[in-house]
């Protein structure tokens, strides 16, 4: 609940003042790269499906390209299926460049109504919401269009329409309508069921996002049948350690959290990790986030000097891989700092808060809630170092971001935080324990 938090934001202030295969059509052709290609499919009643989009990963989570399990070496870059295997690699502002560019290839050789393009927009759409703080104006008008010209061409209840519903959603669900996009997840979830069956993989990814959605708007209720159908189907189909597995163990992990198991979800994000690091390499940022996720576990279960240890891996790594200015690289700033607070070492986390609002500033608007986790954590650290003045001014800014926040959560299910549940520092467990200890404080 967001409650609590807001009365304790209050408390603070008041002492301080005095975020297989899905979509093959049937007898589908071999997968063609686009336009530059040496001959381009035979035009048949059916409009041709060039490869398989991207269109199940979260930007603020562990993601993974629909089409993991297939190869990609004989693939060049500048081809639909080289950009597929970009994009696994984490690679996002690149695809999102080359995906341009191969977009005006596609458009000019197929038509800028057809399917093939649709399709390269999905992989342009997944890079923007990956690489971008809040979904823009560019992801929603591809995200919209795509669909338009799929549900045109090849119906209402067709497998790419599933792609781009959820893609759609994506972009929704980070531009802060959580009810739109919970709609548009059951829509593709419905037609991939109805097509492939409910115990398919695509089936089990889709609920993925569903439920990840549904813990982060806060309609957790019976979400742990859906988790664990989804963990079973995966496993089955992939294995105990395939990559894919680490949407779903992150999100047994945050249900677990939720509910003060700590030691459960340390064990679920570790295991996330673990997938993660064997199939996609070390320097992977998933495997940073991952990391994060792990750390934050460990505060929770109060081991305070390996999760500093775990973060101070988890920054380096998410740095190389998505930038110094990235929403990831800025929540890793911000546990990282929680957890030098908590050791006591307040000067150094004075400094982090610091770096991490100034890149909260420059990423998001200023009522984002990622930004009022830094503000908050920055009073804190001001109030520690008796910098008092400062501390009022920034624990009055987090007060008001989370006031608007909580009247959008509770009138339209929108959430407008990336990065929510990433930051344990502000889960319900650690706002208790901070409320604890501004009521010694004298509160």
């Amino acid at each position: 609940m967001l409650y609590p938090f807001l009365a304790s934001l209050a408390c603070s202030l008041a002492l301080l003042a005095a975020a297989a295969a899905a979509a093959e059509p049937e007898a589908q052709p071999e997968a063609v790269a686009g336009p530059d290609t040496a001959a381009k499919p035979e035009r048949t009643g059916k409009p041709h499906i060039a490869g398989r989009p991207h269109t199940a990963g979260w930007p603020d989570t562990p993601g993974r390209p629909d089409t993991a399990a297939e190869p990609r070496t004989a693939a060049g870059p500048d081809t639909l299926e080289g950009l597929l295997g970009l994009l696994e690699s984490g690679k996002y502002e690149e695809v999102a460049k080359r995906s341009r560019a191969l977009l005006r290839e596609t458009q000019a050789g197929f038509g800028e109504e057809s399917c093939e393009a649709a399709q390269v927009m999905d992989v342009l759409v997944a890079a923007l919401v990956h690489n971008e703080s809040v979904a823009g104006e560019e992801a929603l008008r591809l995200a919209e269009r795509s669909l338009a010209i799929k549900e045109a061409k090849l119906g209402a209840d067709h497998l790419e329409v599933a792609r781009s519903l959820h893609g759609l959603a994506n972009v929704l669900r980070d531009r802060g309508d959580g009810a739109k996009a919970k709609r548009l997840y059951e829509r593709a979830l419905g037609i991939r069921s109805q097509a492939l069956g409910p115990d398919h993989v695509e089936v089990a990814r889709t609920l993925d996002d569903l439920v990840w959605l549904r813990l982060r708007i806060g309609q957790a209720a019976d979400l742990k049948t859906e988790i664990d159908r989804s963990l079973d189907i995966e496993e089955r189909a992939l294995g105990r350690e395939d990559a894919s597995l680490r949407r779903c163990l992150t999100n047994l992990g945050f249900w677990h959290a939720g509910r003060g198991e700590n030691d459960k979800a340390s064990a679920a994000f570790e295991r996330a990790l673990s997938c993660a690091e064997k199939c996609l390499g070390p320097d992977h940022p998933d495997v940073g986030l991952l990391l994060v996720y792990v750390a934050a576990a460990r505060e929770r279960q109060g081991r305070l000097e390996e999760a500093r240890s775990i973060q101070e891996r988890a920054s380096p790594i998410l740095e190389r891989t998505l930038g110094p200015e990235h929403p990831r690289t800025q929540v890793a700033l911000v546990n990282t700092a929680w957890v030098l607070y908590r050791l006591a070492r307040f000067r150094e986390s004075k400094e982090i808060y610091a770096r991490s609002l100034r890149i909260a500033e420059k990423i998001y608007p200023r009522e984002h809630t990622d930004r009022a986790y830094a503000l908050y954590g920055y009073s804190l650290a001001c109030w520690r170092l008796k910098d008092l003045g400062e501390a009022k001014t920034r624990c009055g800014e987090a007060l008001e971001i989370w006031k608007k926040a909580w009247a959008q959560r509770t009138d339209r299910s929108g959430w407008r935080s990336r990065s929510w549940p990433t930051s344990f520092a502000t889960s319900p467990n650690s706002r208790r324990r901070s409320l604890s200890t501004r009521r010694r404080w004298g509160s």
